[in-house]
């Protein structure tokens, strides 16, 4: 009983990664257009550090979906890029790592990367959360 206790205790405490959020509102004439260049835009940057890109993808990442690895410390994590709705008005695009407690260097850039890009895209229709 106390080793499964101690099991949760360790389990629970462990971060389970690190992520970073973007918005980009898409109300007004242009929706479907502000929707196809983030989709774009994030897809392009994907490819270019080397995540495998899946459309359509799962519920949560209704709009995209891309997966690959970055290291930390000496171990692989992985790293995952989602793009989804919110609601009507607003998409959501993730980038995350898996199981670490810091962004690798493939990870950290990407997100730089994309919030520089979706920013200068859509200025002030651009959040971060």
């Amino acid at each position: 009983m106390h080793r499964l206790l101690f099991v949760i205790a360790v389990a629970t405490s462990c971060d389970p990664g690190v992520s970073a959020e973007f918005r980009v509102n898409t109300t007004g004439h242009a929706r479907d257009s502000v929707t196809v260049w983030a989709i774009a835009t994030s897809q392009r940057l994907a490819s270019r550090y080397g995540l495998l890109v899946f459309r359509p993808a799962t519920d949560y990442c209704e709009l995209l979906s891309a997966t690959g690895s970055d290291q930390v410390r000496g171990q692989s994590v992985m790293l995952h890029l989602c793009i989804g709705r919110v609601d009507s008005t607003q998409i959501r695009i993730t980038l995350g790592e898996a199981i670490t407690m810091e962004w690798g260097p493939r990870g950290d850039s990407l997100r730089g990367e994309l919030r520089d890009s979706l920013s200068h895209l859509f200025g002030s229709a651009f959040d971060i959360r």
